[in-house]
């Protein structure tokens, strides 16, 4: 398929870029190999990558998420993500790679057509933001930090087999916006988790074109 062709060359056609490597923490029948922009990858040997239609994406992932408060935070503003956090997360995911995949037609959109496609499943492990509000503060309108960015995010790709399950390609990355000095505040946050988005879409989007390259194509 020519569009698939197009989109399997840098996630596992980086196996032709770099000679794979045993790693003690890859997942079980796994190997390490090399991609540009991405911290770690693992892909599985000898997939039949061609008998894939595109790329099925799943919700965003936030269960378990750590955040990892600056050492100043109070003990009284260390709180889990509030689920409007959550959901803008899931919504600025879900929209950056629906994007990206939507635009060379590697996205599978519908849900049952999923068993004959990649599903990607994305997990955010670790939330480190630069600055967290200090309540009292905060009501009192005094609150106003300017820094270089929000914080850094860290996320883990899941490439699986829509029909069985199995794990194919496995990457994770930490991340941070574009550094700038300016107020921190929830339009900025937004704005850069935004930008976070973006770029890991469209990472995954250029990259596994080199990853999963079908033979003989």
């Amino acid at each position: 398929m020519k569009v698939w062709k197009t989109l399997v060359m840098p996630l596992v056609a980086c196996c032709v870029l770099a000679i794979p490597q045993v790693h003690a923490d890859a997942p079980a029948g796994m190997e390490k190999v090399k991609v540009k922009r991405l911290d770690t990858v693992y892909k599985k040997p000898d997939v039949d990558w061609s008998r894939y239609a595109g790329i099925y994406v799943e919700p965003l992932d936030l269960t378990g998420v750590e955040i990892k408060y600056p050492r100043d935070t109070h003990k009284r503003d260390q709180k889990p993500l509030s689920e409007k956090g959550i959901a803008q997360l899931k919504e600025l995911y879900q929209k950056a790679f629906t994007r990206e995949l939507s635009e060379d037609g590697f996205l599978v959109a519908e849900p049952a057509a999923k068993e004959g496609a990649l599903v990607l499943k994305a997990r955010v492990l670790e939330i480190a933001p630069t600055y967290v509000p200090d309540s009292l503060m905060e009501t009192s309108g005094r609150n106003r930090v300017y820094a270089e960015t929000a914080g850094k995010m860290t996320i883990q790709f899941d490439f699986v087999d829509g029909k069985t399950g199995e794990l194919l390609v496995q990457a994770t990355d930490k991340r941070e916006p574009t550094r700038q000095w300016r107020e921190i505040n929830s339009v900025q946050v937004r704005s850069q988790v935004n930008q976070l988005m973006g770029s890991w879409a469209r990472i995954v989007r250029t990259n596994i074109e080199d990853v999963i390259q079908p033979q003989g194509e």
